[in-house]
């Protein structure tokens, strides 16, 4: 017998009933998301992925009547965790984007627990729930975020993988319209490589459009944290890099390191991660960057000396390997 999904219309219900005044309803948009724990708490762990460390779980999300939003997160296995409150009023950077197979969310705002961003992804479809009419609450969920969430149209069109490439390629910023950034000839050099690695069908890196400066801010200020300013100028180029195991992590994915009994660990930020294997790159709150790893813990480094040694000698390595 198929064992039944624990995501069901009362799993929902029941938790929201206690966190609304008497009167307030969700305005029918509850949404079943996939989510990393805002606080990044570490309340799932996947089964023969040992090193997982992101905050993977479920979450379902709806807005009220009384203008509140509501999040009540979940762990992979329907074991409820917290549930979140803010103010629509409040939501700040609202962003709505279309993705493979549904909708990313992400915004700013504050919570019961401070100041957190929220990143959502949204299926056009949940399999395993009874949430029938998914599509409609999508839409409605977007709609009753803010009034200046969705700047795209919701639609059911398929969008394969080549196509949201392109989308994404088609908005990165165009040079010369900014300021100078110190980065840019390196950034350039890097979309070269990868260019040609793509041209010959191998492996090449995922650009998105770069955020603004009052991005950064934003997030600098929700964390009082002051981020590596080459990292900072890559996040103006590319809102995140990978290559085969190396990730620079987009802005909306910087996070305090927590690790129960870890207080080395729990002072620093992640901001990428190396070799594919869990090993991160750190940050501190005055701008220090670091390896951390399983291994040899936690080392000084600088945020170019990553750049080169994981992310461009890898191209290199790769062009000359294949006699490009």
């Amino acid at each position: 017998m198929e064992e039944k999904s624990p995501f069901k219309t009362e799993t929902y219900k029941r938790i929201f009933s206690k966190f609304m005044a008497d009167g307030e309803s969700t305005r029918a948009d509850e949404v079943l998301v996939d989510m990393d724990e805002p606080r990044g708490a570490k309340i799932s762990l996947l089964p023969a992925k040992h090193s997982h460390y992101v905050a993977t779980c479920k979450a379902f999300a709806a807005t009220t009547t009384a203008g509140k939003l509501l999040v009540a997160v979940f762990d992979l296995y329907g074991k409820f965790y917290e549930c979140y409150q803010m103010q629509l009023h409040e939501l700040q950077n609202v962003v709505a984007k279309k993705a493979f197979g549904g909708m990313n969310i992400s915004f700013y705002g504050k919570t019961q627990h401070g100041r957190l961003i929220m990143q959502m992804y949204i299926p056009n479809h949940q399999f395993g729930t009874d949430l029938k009419e998914q599509k409609n609450h999508l839409r409605l969920f977007a709609e009753h975020l803010s009034n200046k969430t969705v700047s795209i149209k919701i639609t059911d069109e398929k969008v394969t993988d080549k196509q949201e490439f392109e989308n994404v390629t088609a908005n990165k910023p165009q040079y010369g319209e900014k300021k100078i950034n110190p980065l840019q000839d390196i950034f350039d050099e890097i979309i070269r490589m990868s260019d040609v690695l793509e041209e010959n069908s191998i492996d090449f890196i995922k650009c998105k459009s770069g955020v603004s400066e009052e991005t950064i801010n934003e997030v600098e200020n929700a964390f009082l944290i002051n981020l590596p300013e080459d990292y900072k100028n890559i996040l103006l180029l590319s809102n995140g890099l990978s290559y085969q195991g190396t990730e620079i992590h987009p802005i909306e994915l910087v996070r305090k390191v927590e690790i129960p009994n870890e207080l080395e660990w729990n002072q620093y930020y992640i901001i990428g991660s190396y070799i594919g294997d869990g090993s991160l790159i750190l940050a501190d709150s005055k701008g220090g960057v670091y390896y951390g790893d399983h291994v040899n813990g936690i080392e000084k480094t600088t945020f170019m000396e990553f750049l080169n040694t994981w992310l461009i000698d890898s191209l290199k390595d790769d062009l000359a390997e294949n006699g490009l």
